[in-house]
């Protein structure tokens, strides 16, 4: 099967997913130009290192792996639980080889000692351009326990040790059960976002980093939060109130109705019943030379609703950048999401596509328009598993007027 790596957003992406697939259907994959687009084309020690993860997994083979290489020939065997270890030797992304394991260990054929597999990674735990380990820990796992109900009960993750750029050195271990043969994953619906229950999150900080950064980061997102909570709840009220005072001018008002309805106004909205302003709690954490290589920190936050919905952001530590403005930028891309109305947040996206491909029956997902990573997961899903079916529809503006999406997909039934 050949693929172009550079199609679509044309990132090692593609390289994850379509080896992932690769080793699920036992098709053999030839995959060119990869990150063809890129600043440096080809794998990187982080790629080379999720291949060859893969490789042991399902005892395949590669041609072509070496570092910057832009072509490979991928041959599957078959997939095994076990114990495995991948190390980048950089600070490399640790949870950007989860999403490219984790479908593979699911799906784990021929047990060796026991069902579930254990994967010690090591590398960079928080680092730019992939997801943190924190959002993997409150986000994406939670997100997948929920959806695959009981085929998910022993799924975990563990952070060992913080791995930042340059020196990497972190550490996470994961645990995956496999599923009993003829078991498909469930169909999900993700399509109703419910309200806003709470706001929890952790800033954390380690090495040269002052300890009072991490507590200024989780003060600076919880300000930005609780204050866009407050104006949200504050235009709810004025919104009822003026509601209330339209229902009343509808008919002439008598005199003692009229000087009554002028009280109200001087007053101000009518009472409305107040809804609690959902909880904010950001755990603060100061990493030791135990707990983290290097310098670095960041926040993770992650939003609960009703309907079991998770939303997620994050912000890390750069040179010259105020801890103000970190936790800024988490609390905005934060509200950003809860704002759209979307059940996911655009990080998480991608991420579920592949699940959703490999469940049995009708899935579903309200979402902000797809972004080019998620239009690039289907298109490798498709070309990999032609029987699955996609639809992406449009669905009313949310409460912000941005646009919604629903993305539907028919999936395969994937079974041991």
């Amino acid at each position: 099967m050949p693929l172009i790596g550079s199609q679509l957003e044309g990132g090692g992406q593609i390289l994850r997913n379509a080896v992932a697939l690769s080793a699920l259907t036992g098709r053999i994959i030839h995959i060119d130009k990869i990150r063809a687009g890129r600043q440096k084309p080809g794998l990187s020690p982080q790629h080379l290192t999720g291949l060859r993860l893969v490789e042991a997994i399902c005892s395949g083979h590669s041609e072509g792996g070496a570092v910057r290489s832009t072509a490979i020939n991928f041959t599957p065997g078959r997939t095994a639980a076990g114990t495995y270890t991948a190390d980048t030797h950089t600070a490399g992304s640790c949870t950007l080889m989860v999403q490219q394991a984790l479908p593979c260990l699911l799906f784990a054929q021929q047990p060796r000692e026991s069902t579930v597999s254990t994967l010690t990674l090591r590398g960079g735990t928080d680092a730019s351009f992939a997801p943190p380990i924190g959002y993997l820990q409150l986000v994406l796992l939670p997100t997948l326990q929920r959806l695959m109900g009981p085929a998910a009960a022993g799924l975990s993750l563990r952070l060992v040790r913080r791995g930042f750029y340059p020196k990497g050195g972190g550490e996470a271990v994961l645990q995956v059960p496999s599923l009993p043969p003829g078991q498909t994953l469930p169909a999900w619906d993700l399509s109703k976002r419910g309200h806003l229950l709470g706001i929890n999150g952790i800033a954390f900080t380690a090495g040269r980093l002052k300890p009072e950064t991490g507590s200024r980061i989780a003060e600076a997102a919880a300000d930005c939060i609780r204050q866009a909570l407050q104006e949200q709840q504050q235009q709810t009220v004025w919104g009822a109130a003026a509601a209330a005072a339209a229902s009343q001018t509808e008919a002439p008002a008598a005199p003692a109705a009229a000087a009554a309805a002028a009280a109200a106004a001087k007053s101000g909205p009518p009472q409305v019943e107040a809804v609690p302003q959902p909880a904010v709690g950001i755990q603060v954490v100061r990493e030791t030379p135990e707990t983290a290589c290097g310098d670095g920190g960041g926040i993770v936050l992650v939003a609960a609703t009703s309907t079991g919905c998770l939303l997620g952001a994050s912000a890390l530590a750069e040179r010259g950048m105020a801890p103000e403005a970190i936790g800024a930028a988490a609390a905005g891309k934060l509200l950003e999401a809860l704002q759209s109305g979307a059940a996911v947040d655009d990080w998480v996206q991608d991420q579920l596509i592949l699940f959703m491909a490999l469940a049995g029956g009708s899935s579903s997902m309200l979402c902000s328009e797809p972004t080019l990573h998620t239009r690039t997961a289907i298109a490798v899903v498709q070309q990999l598993l032609p029987q699955v079916q996609f639809s992406i529809s449009k669905q009313a503006a949310g409460t912000c007027g941005k646009q919604l999406y629903i993305i539907r997909c028919q999936g395969a039934g994937w079974k041991l």
